[in-house]
């Protein structure tokens, strides 16, 4: 606000048209400036076998990443596939607490759920795709296909 009487508003019809204009304002500047959170990810590989893989009987995270907590719903899509005649299964670990379902590859993730209950909005959080193989020889592989925040 200014304090100069020549820039105050005279009526109080002026008051409210100069408030909407600056809400307008905001409202394009918000349009304009890229959300941090809706980052994109980069186009995958089309070759399964050079997704994200494992060979071992145990879970372990074959791709990771970091993002920051929102006030929403996060939502992933994971690829699973299998190869070689062996079998395994896909899951995904928020600040290495289970977060979404097991899935038995080959079989797409997809799942939404709030974060876990420990997570602050702002923080810094670790998102892991994690993998075992169950049975046979094979491997199994884990490609993110989607990462999104909503409702």
């Amino acid at each position: 606000m200014t304090t100069r009487l020549d820039q105050m508003p005279r009526q109080p019809g002026d008051l409210g048209r100069r408030v909407a204009r600056l809400e307008g304002d905001l409202g394009r500047l918000r349009a304009a400036a890229p959300d941090p959170g809706d980052a994109l990810i980069a186009p995958a590989d089309v070759d399964i076998a050079r997704w994200p893989q494992t060979t071992a009987g145990v879970w372990v995270p074959i791709a990771r990443c970091l993002t920051i907590a929102r006030p929403a719903r996060l939502r992933l899509i994971v690829a699973t596939a299998v190869s070689g005649g062996g079998a395994g299964t896909v899951r995904v670990r928020v600040q290495s607490l289970d977060w979404s379902p097991m899935v038995t590859a080959p079989a797409v993730l997809d799942y939404a759920a709030d974060l876990p209950a420990s997570v602050t909005d702002g923080q810094v959080v670790q998102i892991a795709v994690e993998a075992r193989r169950t049975s046979g020889l094979g491997v199994v592989y884990g490609q993110t296909q989607l990462i999104c925040w909503t409702d």
